[in-house]
């Protein structure tokens, strides 16, 4: 997915992407470098660990569904 740098350094996530994440106007993310390119992670997001019959589940706010899955992968592929 491609995206451009404008004069002052923004770029935009794109919105099958924020949409995906849960991304919204004023959420933070952490940038890092990575290789040859760069990292970018929500912020402030962790899993909740709850007991459900004996075992540990990982549960959290961020809502996928398989529209969001299958938009992700059409627009890797682009």
């Amino acid at each position: 997915m491609e995206a451009t740098v404008d004069s002052v350094g923004r770029v935009v996530v794109p919105k099958v992407l924020r949409d995906a994440l849960g991304l919204r106007a004023g959420s933070t993310v952490d940038i890092s470098p990575y290789g040859a390119g760069l990292q970018l992670l929500p912020t402030g997001r962790t899993a909740r660990l709850v007991r459900e019959a004996g075992v540990l589940v990982a549960t959290g706010d961020t809502q996928i569904d398989d529209d969001d899955v299958f938009g992700l992968m059409d627009a890797g592929r682009r």
